[in-house]
């Protein structure tokens, strides 16, 4: 069985489910798959950061207005940094961002999105091969149904398939990766209301620990590391030994209890000009590589990089042209608006990676300059 689109999008987060709402009304007709049944976990600190709801507000206010209202209760102001030797740094944020379950907020998002007349979804639908050839992109799903379209968005992730399928061997280099583990406690005593708290661990100077506070002593606890990609499990290992040794942070977990098993991910970094586009297609959020090397953050990338993408294929359809020039005016405007910032933060990342010192220097200074002239 077949059915014909004009265009297809592969993954509903918050890629996928922003690039759908920005064709919300325009007259072509969208397929938003998803291998998952929602609401379905996310390995992520639950952070939402500021920008994700500036980009999700030039999405549409109303929408940024339906998702800020599910975290109210969990509005961040601060975050507290913490060096190796526990000196404080605190930092207040202009642009609050908010504390909210990434399950409950790509299920809502979706949920958005489903409304739309001209968008259907395909839940549970696993993407078993793409072909781009006469001058159509199609997709055979595990059911067994036949999609067509005029152009394929992926936004299917940091391991994504439809990109090595789309893409030669050789068309893009490896991503720079972080992995990083995440679980849920509750009883820790010590949460400052409206605050995050990240850690630099001595022992593991190429990342952070994180508690993000969720309310009602429940709190999202993980760890990201810039490891050997051979061994991603030595994050899980490191997490632990963390928990049950660190001289700052276990007495934190004394009367603490986990809510759930960890869970890990791969966190494709951002800052490279590898392609994101080819004849018919493009690559979207973790797919395309865009989280912040510095914060591990990537849903307001995502969503920008979402809407960026239908803004293009709009651009596509004016002109009835979809090859592998004009398609690349998405990554020229991915380039110009995003990449800058990545790439600084990237090199910033391989100097501490060189040398780990430098960290502990920095936040120690930082703490030093809080104390010495806050007040003043």
């Amino acid at each position: 069985m077949k059915e014909n689109f004009d265009i297809i999008i592969i993954g509903a987060g918050p890629a996928g489910s922003s690039c759908a709402l920005a064709f919300r009304n325009c007259g072509y007709q969208v397929a938003l798959i998803d291998k998952n049944i929602f609401p379905r976990h996310k390995t992520c600190g639950d952070a939402i950061p500021g920008n994700t709801f500036k980009a999700l507000n030039y999405l549409d206010p109303k929408i940024a207005l339906q998702i800020r209202k599910a975290s109210t209760k969990q509005e961040i102001t601060k975050a507290a940094f913490f060096n190796y030797k526990g000196q404080k740094t605190t930092v207040n944020w202009s642009l609050y961002a908010h504390n909210l379950e990434r399950s409950i907020f790509d299920n809502q998002l979706l949920e958005i999105t489903k409304e739309i007349e001209n968008i259907t979804f395909f839940e549970g639908q696993k993407v078993l091969t793409v072909k781009n050839q006469n001058e159509q992109v199609s997709c055979i799903l595990n059911s067994g149904l036949e999609l067509t379209g005029k152009i394929l968005i992926a936004c299917d992730g940091a391991n994504s398939s439809i990109k090595k399928s789309l893409f030669s061997a050789t068309s893009f280099r490896e991503d720079n990766s972080y992995f990083a583990v995440s679980r849920y406690y509750e009883g820790l005593e010590h949460l400052v209301k409206n605050q995050n708290e990240v850690y630099h661990v001595k022992k593991y100077p190429v990342g952070y620990f994180w508690i993000f506070p969720l309310g009602k002593g429940k709190a999202n606890v993980g760890f990201g590391l810039l490891p050997n990609r051979k061994q991603p499990k030595h994050v899980n290992e490191a997490f632990s030994d963390i928990i049950e040794n660190d001289p700052i942070i276990s007495p934190l977990f004394k009367n603490a209890k986990p809510l759930n098993r960890t869970t890990g991910a791969k966190l494709p970094l951002g800052g490279t000009k590898s392609p994101m586009s080819g004849e018919r297609f493009m690559l979207c959020g973790d797919a395309a590589s865009l989280v912040d090397p510095i914060s591990g953050a990537g849903m307001d990338t995502a969503i920008w990089s979402g809407i960026f993408a239908a803004e293009c294929a709009l651009n596509c359809f004016k002109k009835n042209e979809f090859n592998a020039d004009i398609m690349g005016q998405y990554d020229s405007k991915i380039h110009a608006f995003l990449t800058k910032k990545l790439k600084r933060n990237l090199l910033a990342l391989k100097l501490f990676a060189k040398y780990p010192r430098a960290i502990h220097f920095v936040l120690s200074i930082s703490s030093w300059y809080q104390k010495r002239f806050a007040n003043n």
